[in-house]
């Protein structure tokens, strides 16, 4: 991840949307809402960005990546393309035109295989939960979830899936927005989000402050052969809590 690229990243129109004047403690709702998808607009950004995907890819050892539907899709035949990897995607329930018998992954065969899982934003990671427990009930160990945006760090909860696994982005929500204001992009409603306890070069009338979230240390984490920590695949796990693992 570089700085030019999350610049890039900020500065296409209406990726960092004008934002609400007050933060909701309670429902957490972002300052400036997102629409990551319109950087898929552009013919010769989109390929730039899925090179850390497939740097990612090359390292986690991945043979399939695969595209969460359908934020993800664009973002991960990116990837695919870049890393020379074969590509998938997994279905999100209740679309329409969704039929029971359909398959849930469609594309390149996941079975036995490690996959890297791609979607646009990674927020309280409850679409990584959902096709992540779709791949592994197709056979696939997922190594890994590369994002556009990793937004946790402003989510009141973390599922333990997207706690766990392993995430890369282009740019965390807080370094979009920063980049954002820097640009000028944010205009008139421009104020930089800034967790507690965080420096800002912007002045104190500028700034909004905002709770922290939950930690995403993984000092608790251990690692495990294999794929991710879900009760109904524990062949397949690849990092698991410590407090979660049999005593020997």
């Amino acid at each position: 991840m570089t700085d030019i690229l999350v610049s890039r990243l900020a500065a296409v129109p209406g990726v960092v949307q004008p934002g609400i004047s007050q933060w909701d403690v309670k429902a957490r709702l972002p300052l400036h809402p997102l629409s990551v998808e319109n950087v898929y607009g552009d013919p010769r950004l989109l390929p730039e960005l899925a090179v850390p995907g497939a740097d990612f890819a090359e390292r986690l050892g991945v043979e399939v990546v695969v595209g969460g539907e359908t934020s993800g899709i664009p973002l991960a035949t990116a990837v695919a393309l870049a890393a020379g990897l074969p590509f998938a995607f997994v279905r999100e329930p209740g679309y329409a035109g969704h039929e029971d018998h359909e398959p849930t992954v469609r594309g390149a065969s996941v079975a036995g295989r490690r996959v890297l899982l791609v979607d646009d934003v990674v927020a309280h990671g409850t679409a990584v939960e959902m096709f992540t427990r779709a791949l592994l009930d197709a056979g696939a160990t997922v190594a890994g979830v590369f994002t556009a945006v990793d937004m946790r760090e402003t989510a009141a909860s973390v599922t333990p899936t997207a706690r766990h696994l392993p995430i890369e982005s282009i740019a965390t929500y807080l370094q979009l927005v920063a980049a954002a204001a820097e640009s000028g992009g944010l205009g008139a409603f421009g104020r930089l989000a800034t967790p507690l306890g965080a420096t800002s070069p912007h002045s104190r009338a500028d700034r909004v402050r905002l709770p922290t979230a939950p930690s995403l240390e993984r000092s608790d984490v251990q690692p495990v052969a294999g794929g991710i920590d879900l009760p109904r695949h524990p062949e397949r796990v690849a990092v698991l809590p410590a407090a979660l693992l049999p005593a020997e």
